[in-house]
């Protein structure tokens, strides 16, 4: 595994409506690994997280992907990078008027010059992957809560990304659900080699699927280390978050 990041925040601030959200986050994160981003409700995760594929343009600092800083990329070359890195949206995003095998082919028809028994081996493929195999013909409304973050699963790595990212994977999930999908994003970056983030409040899924945790605390990360070096870190507000002291 390399040590170079394969994405890279510097410096980063984002402000919404005058309200600082990200107040100066560096955070690198190196091929392979999977770096968590854990803290409470508003304190600017899923902004980092969307500042990786430009669903946000940050006020100042620098973002980059794969070599390439992305802040200043044009709508063209940010196509490029989003093939890179797929995502997966905390409530899955289906288009709910699509079936199953046509949300997860979506991408591979608009991004590539693949014909239909390709995409359709790729689509089984991948759903092979997040155990889900021959569920094509079921619309979104047939699936349940974590049937859904499975297939929006398979979506996001239908272009075999380089990177994933995870906004709040196992909200809303049961234990059960949560567990599988924790395994999953475990089971990806093994069997895949892709670079994740995950951002979540939930601390038992953190410390599953991380190698690495951030603290993010009011838009400013206040500890980054291996999850071993986390859980006796003297960072009073992370000893209060993981003993369930904060607001999740």
């Amino acid at each position: 595994m390399s040590d170079e990041p394969f994405i890279r925040y510097v410096g980063l601030h984002k402000s919404f409506d005058a309200k600082p959200v990200l107040r100066g986050v560096d955070l690198d994160v190196v091929r392979g690994q999977t770096v968590v981003v854990l803290g409470g409700s508003g304190s600017g995760k899923s902004v980092l997280l969307r500042h990786a594929i430009r669903l946000h343009q940050p006020d100042s600092g620098e973002v980059w992907v794969d070599g390439q800083e992305i802040t200043g990329c044009d709508e063209e070359q940010l196509i490029e990078t989003r093939k890179k890195v797929g995502m997966l949206f905390q409530a899955g995003a289906l288009f709910d008027s699509m079936t199953v095998f046509d949300n997860v082919a979506f991408a591979l028809v608009e991004h590539t010059d693949w014909g239909a028994e390709r995409i359709a081996a790729r689509v089984a493929e991948v759903l092979g992957l997040v155990e889900l195999p021959g569920v094509e013909e079921l619309m979104p409304a047939d699936l349940s809560g974590g049937m859904r973050k499975r297939v929006a699963l398979a979506r996001a790595i239908a272009l075999a990304p380089r990177a994933l990212l995870y906004d709040e994977p196992t909200t809303g999930l049961d234990p059960i659900t949560s567990s599988t999908i924790n395994g999953l994003i475990r089971s990806l970056q093994q069997r895949l080699g892709v670079t994740s983030i995950v951002v979540t409040h939930d601390i038992h899924s953190a410390f599953t699927v991380g190698d690495r945790i951030a603290f993010l605390d009011e838009g400013r990360i206040l500890f980054q280390g291996t999850t071993e070096e986390a859980r006796c870190a003297d960072v009073p507000k992370l000893r209060s978050f993981l003993r369930g002291g904060a607001d999740g």
